[in-house]
C-alpha cells in the first residue's frame, strides 16, 4: 500500500490496472505470451534481467516500448538513485533470467542479472 516499487506491484497486482500510471510501463499486455514463469513470483525471490539505466524518464519510457514489442516483460523503475532502470522480469528461476539475458544480448543489449 503506498509503495512505488514497482517490482512489488506487478508481483502483488496481476491485474491490468496499474495504480501509479507514470510508473505504468510495468503491466503486461494481456495477450503476450509470458512463459509461466512470470506469475506470482515474490519480489524477494524474484530475478530481474536490467537492460539499461538512463537519466531520462521518457528515455525509459521509450526502451520500455521498444522492448515490448518484441515481447519482453518489460518495465521501469526508480530506485531512488536518480537513474530510472529498465528491467525485464520477474523471473523465479536464475536459470530462466538467465536465458533471458542471452536473449537481450542476441538482440544487441548489454544486460545484467539483479536479484
Amino acid at each position: 500500500m503506498g509503495q512505488k516499487d514497482p517490482n512489488a506491484q506487478l508481483a502483488a497486482n496481476s491485474t491490468d490496472t496499474p495504480s501509479n500510471p507514470k510508473a505504468a510501463p510495468n503491466s503486461p499486455p494481456a495477450d503476450n505470451n509470458a512463459p509461466p514463469d512470470l506469475t506470482a513470483v515474490s519480489p524477494q525471490s524474484a530475478y530481474y534481467v536490467q537492460v539499461a539505466a538512463v537519466s531520462k524518464q521518457e528515455d525509459a519510457g521509450a526502451l520500455v516500448d521498444a522492448l515490448k514489442k518484441k515481447q519482453y516483460t518489460a518495465f521501469a523503475t526508480a530506485p531512488g538513485d536518480k537513474l530510472f532502470h529498465v528491467q525485464v522480469g520477474p523471473f523465479s528461476d536464475v536459470k530462466d533470467a538467465e536465458l533471458a539475458r542471452g536473449k537481450l544480448v542476441s538482440d544487441g543489449y548489454n544486460p545484467i542479472l539483479k536479484k
